[in-house]
């Protein structure tokens, strides 16, 4: 099954949530998401998304329909992923520890119809004018529906989410991402990590992290076990230890930063992963890494470079102690350029600017047609029509082994 999935990846006419039902057909009794004592199997996941999915639907979620999602980690955050993909709507993530003004911002900014939440979360957004279902309260008003997976039309190239990015600026910034470049960002670490049925993986930040959803549906894809780790009030990062000690996990996804003070709390090095640690949404230094292969030697390091409008995994990095910061190898699905001010492709270990194309695209950012025209421009190299670049403002250059050295983060 491990090929069929790489095979399904890249040829399947399929969305990603027709895969994680099928999955759910290969590998029922398996656990497929555990939040703490929570915890569903691929069958109950399935059965529970299907459940909800025939309620939204009875509620007008359909194609293009932008479904805001307001939930403290749970396994309910899946089955509302599940279930809005099922019906052709858009997903759209709020993070519950950001200042209520600004959620309502976003709520206002997507047009979400609906919004899924908690019913400890109600009264918090209670000027939000749309349709209020709590998942943990609600329940009854879709427990009888149909478990079946529900009709609906599906193209690959429809929004599967819309993820917020911050600026500088305070302005919001609306990430439209198809089902598409989901699947490329599954396909790319597929092809690096190699993951087996039954491997644990495990992510935070999951609410507004673009790497986080193709890991998450790389597990779900290859008969994984999702943990997710809650938020992270100031106590949390010193109770996680316990939790990741529970079981051990075969992947990490996780920043910098946020490692350190894990490193740096009563923690040490126990909660590393057996197999892989992705590292991104910062640089690290040459400190951190030593300190990582001395504490889990077996554990295989990667530096992360990505962009939440260019597919979730572009570049990766393996790292190891001994050796310089490598630059990033480009990941499946994407095509890369270093060009000058006036858009020419310049030599090996000149400087330029990083332009991204590929699959992997985001479509621009929603209701900022100028901002999407400046950033997402016609790409002069592919030689199809419609195909577009994104210009990263990242500066870079070629090195003569062919990788590419990143002089600025990709966030």
């Amino acid at each position: 099954m491990h090929q069929n999935v790489l095979h399904a990846l890249r040829l399947t006419p399929l969305g990603v949530h027709h895969l994680v039902a099928q999955q759910a057909v290969y590998t029922p009794g398996m656990p497929a998401v555990v939040c703490g004592e929570q915890r569903l199997t691929y069958a109950q996941l399935e059965r529970q998304a299907n459940l909800l999915a025939w309620a939204l639907q009875r509620r007008g979620v359909g194609a293009g329909t932008c479904v805001a999602v307001y939930l403290a980690p749970s396994v309910d955050i899946l089955i509302a992923l599940l279930a809005i993909l099922k019906v052709g709507g858009c997903y759209v993530p709020l993070e519950t520890v950001a200042p209520v003004s600004h959620v309502l911002a976003q709520l206002e900014h997507c047009g979400a119809s609906l919004l899924l939440t908690q019913q400890k979360f109600g009264k918090r957004l209670s000027t939000y004018r749309g349709d209020v279902l709590s998942l943990d309260q609600d329940q009854f008003l879709w427990m009888g529906e149909s478990s079946s997976f529900p009709a609906a039309p599906y193209e690959d190239e429809q929004i599967t989410c819309m993820l917020y990015r911050s600026t500088l600026s305070g302005a919001l910034l609306g990430v439209q991402i198809s089902q598409y470049s989901l699947l490329t960002g599954c396909l790319a670490l597929f092809a690096h990590l190699n993951p087996e049925p039954g491997w644990q993986f495990a992510l935070f930040s999951l609410q507004a992290d673009d790497l986080g959803y193709s890991m998450l549906f790389l597990s779900l894809l290859t008969g994984g076990c999702l943990h997710l780790l809650p938020d992270k009030p100031l106590h949390a990062d010193y109770l996680l230890a316990s939790s990741l000690r529970r079981q051990p996990f075969d992947v990490l996804t996780c920043t910098p930063s946020h490692l350190l003070t894990q490193l740096n709390s009563a923690a040490s090095g126990s909660f590393l992963p057996r197999k892989h640690l992705l590292l991104s949404g910062e640089l690290f230094d040459r400190s951190l890494l030593d300190r990582l292969c001395a504490l889990a030697p077996a554990c295989q390091i990667y530096q992360h470079y990505g962009s939440m409008e260019c597919s979730p995994a572009i570049l990766l990095a393996r790292v190891a102690t001994g050796c310089p910061l490598p630059p990033g190898c480009l990941l499946t699905g994407s095509s890369i350029y270093v060009l000058d001010a006036w858009g020419q492709q310049v030599p090996s270990e000149v400087v330029g600017e990083l332009y991204i194309g590929g699959a992997g695209l985001a479509y621009g950012y929603v209701g900022l047609p100028s901002e999407t025209a400046q950033r997402f421009v016609p790409d002069p190299f592919s030689g199809q029509v419609g195909s577009r670049l994104y210009r990263t403002g990242n500066r870079v250059r070629w090195l003569p082994d062919g990788n590419l050295e990143v002089f600025q983060s990709l966030t």
